[in-house]
């Protein structure tokens, strides 16, 4: 069924509802649900869902009560959180720009009938084009649906939208026809066209892929009209790759509650999906795709939640364009996945953030053991972050190299991109569409300006510039186009860069907890700094800000090289009206000609030590010494230091080393 057929709800004829499904997934998914009935009849007798019901549930409850936890959980089960998400989306045309979707998921909505007041209440107050449902509205996979039906009726005058919706695995086809009735429009392997003046948006939606598996993205598509932008519907973020291969510009799913019941911090205890962690929460990619899987409206088994609020989401559709972010019309910038509020992350989270340029060496293995230390010293959060910006210098397979490496050494992290996280995606270059936003704020807002000069002064842009290392630029471009357009024509069609425009005199300082008080006059020092460059969409300068805001980063700690760019950051934070983290700069570990470290120093790469058989223990045993938290040649493990962990004896000059060619080290191999 297509997009253009796409017209009358359906009646009480299943015929009616297998055509639009399809006559073949129809019947499994038909006779998949009397399996599932006959099943639980058989194994789960009147008297099992007695003690269920009457003992076992009492229990759970109890148990939650003993700990504090289940007034807590009630109480998270209606605090629902307004989750803002934007999709970029290339050539979007401007009647579409700023279009919303309101999604809600998983809503299992008769294990609470009052949920219905909570979300009425919550969608009063917001502004949306249309609305969503990914699926589960009954809190069982089987039995009577008849209370679920009734209740989501009742919502629908609450949503001010046409509504569209997918089944999920909770859902049975029979209620299809009532809600439909009741004003819900299914997409049953079918797709619709809505939109905005001259724009059109496909809006795509399939059954349930996650346990009836009786989805079918072709059929959804077939005979589907041309569109400014494709949005796939779908209960779970299994078909990801489906999906992304279809072409769609974004999918929006459920299914996972994003754990429901977490731990401290919002990490999951269980997936409930197939799919890695980084798909079970919140924004995620997949090649060109953007996803959304959303953590639920509802719950499902216990009307509780632990430290994982329920969830609406808006999503606005953006064009990919920076300067068409500009030119919106609306003057403030929409609270996006890019601004963080601080309740949201209440405890200490540091990061490492390697890049795929070259092999770890032993200098970053320091700084990057100090950063762990100074997180799990206080109890807090550490996240990996692949800063990979920089194309031009990545090496084929450094980032998995560096993953290893940091394992071997004993490094552990809560978030990255091996292991997903609630503010992934952990990889620079599947965030693009977050840096579009921040710079869109920033040209409305006449804090950036297009650059055409030359490549070789924009070299600086898209690597961490360091000491020694910062240009000064005298504005030449400032103030000479008046779009990116303009000066995309007065560069004879070569893509502009982008700048930061800083006002005379203007000046950062901030108190570095290790360096102590650092004030930088930023319009004499360096100028209008680099933004972003041509081919990426983003450079240092702004990622670093927009990725610490994102992932909540409460304190930064690195090496001093890059000291003389934080006033730089600074100013975009409060361009951006972003609180800035705490800043820890660290001495490096330097060659012997004083410079950092690199090829000409000797194989210092942590690879090097481990093929040649030094043990772990062995190499923290000697980046330890170096910071005055072990004895020469003692070895240690990272997690024995912890406790020793003390930053006042650190030393405040840069380490040494003097190695020369050899893998293998001693202290006396320093200076």
């Amino acid at each position: 069924m297509n997009a253009a057929t796409l017209q009358p709800p359906a009646s009480d004829d299943p015929a009616r509802t297998a055509e639009r499904l399809g006559p073949r997934l129809y019947a499994i998914r038909r006779q998949e649900e009397e399996d599932r009935i006959a099943e639980f009849c058989q194994y789960v007798s009147p008297k099992f869902t007695y003690i269920k019901i009457h003992l076992i549930r009492p229990v759970e409850i109890a148990i939650l009560k003993l700990f504090g936890l289940y007034a807590r959980g009630r109480r998270e089960f209606h605090r629902m959180e307004v989750v803002e998400n934007d999709i970029a989306v290339p050539g979007l045309p401007p009647a579409l720009e700023g279009y919303t979707i309101l999604q809600m998921s998983d809503l299992h909505i008769d294990i609470d009938p009052s949920l219905v007041e909570t979300i009425a209440a919550t969608i009063a107050r917001l502004r949306y084009d249309v609305c969503v449902l990914t699926g589960d509205y009954k809190n069982l996979t089987v039995g009577d649906s008849s209370e679920a039906v009734a209740l989501l009726k009742s919502l629908r005058p609450s949503i001010r939208t046409p509504a569209y919706a997918v089944l999920g695995n909770h859902d049975t086809l029979d209620m299809v026809a009532p809600l439909e009735k009741g004003g819900y429009r299914f997409l049953l392997n079918e797709s619709v066209v809505v939109g905005r003046g001259e724009g059109k948006i496909l809006l795509a939606g399939v059954d349930d892929p996650y346990i009836y598996k009786t989805h079918s993205i072709e059929n959804a598509l077939a005979g589907a009209p041309p569109a400014d932008a494709r949005i796939l519907l779908a209960h779970s973020p299994t078909i990801h790759a489906e999906a992304e291969a279809a072409g769609f510009d974004a999918m929006l799913c459920g299914h996972t509650h994003g754990g429901q019941v977490c731990l401290p911090g919002g990490y999951p205890i269980l997936n409930n999906d197939r799919c890695p962690r980084r798909f079970i929460s919140g924004r995620w990619t997949h090649g060109r795709l953007q996803g959304h899987t959303s953590r639920g409206t509802g719950g499902c088994g216990l009307p509780i939640r632990l430290f994982c609020k329920p969830e609406i989401t808006l999503h606005h559709l953006r064009r990919a364009n920076p300067e068409a972010i500009a030119n919106s019309p609306s003057s403030d910038l929409r609270p996006s996945s890019f601004v963080v509020r601080p309740s949201s992350f209440p405890r200490y989270r540091g990061r490492l953030a390697p890049s795929p340029t070259g092999a770890l060496h032993l200098g970053n293995a320091r700084t990057f053991m100090i950063a762990w230390l100074r997180a799990r010293s206080q109890g807090g959060e550490v996240i990996l972050r692949m800063e990979d910006l920089d194309h031009p210098k990545n090496k084929p397979g450094a980032a998995a190299a560096a993953i290893e490496d940091l394992r071997w050494l004993g490094f552990d992290w809560d978030e990255g991109p091996d292991v997903g996280g609630p503010c992934g995606p952990y990889v620079q270059t599947a965030r693009r569409a977050l840096y579009a936003d921040a710079l869109g704020k920033l040209v409305r807002d006449g804090r950036a300006y297009p650059c055409i000069c030359a490549r070789k002064d924009l070299e600086a842009a898209q690597s961490a510039p360091h000491v020694g290392e910062t240009l000064f630029y005298p504005g030449t471009c400032r103030g000479l186009y008046p779009s990116y357009q303009a000066a995309r024509e007065a560069a004879g069609g070569r893509l502009p860069a982008w700048r930061f425009k800083v006002s005379d005199g203007e000046t950062a300082e901030f108190e570095d907890v290790f360096c102590g008080h650092v004030a930088q006059d930023v319009s004499s020092f360096c100028g209008d700094f680099l933004l972003a460059r041509e081919e990426d969409g983003a450079g240092y300068m702004l990622a670093v800000v927009v990725d610490d805001a994102a992932m909540g980063v409460t304190e930064v700690v690195r090496g001093d090289d890059l000291l003389e760019t934080t006033p730089r950051q600074l100013l975009v934070y409060k361009a951006l009206g972003l609180e800035p983290p705490r800043f820890l700069h660290v001495p490096l570990v330097l060659g012997p000609d004083g410079f950092r470290l690199a090829k000409r120093h000797g194989d210092t790469r942590v690879a090097a030590f481990r093929e040649a058989g030094v043990p772990p223990e062995r190499i923290i045993g000697m980046l330890a010494h170096w910071c005055g938290w072990a004895e020469e040649g003692e070895s240690v493990s990272l997690s024995d230091l912890v406790g020793r962990f003390d930053l006042s004896r650190l030393p405040r000059q840069p380490v040494v080393w003097r190695g020369g060619t050899t893998p293998f080290a001693n202290e006396n191999m320093i200076g």
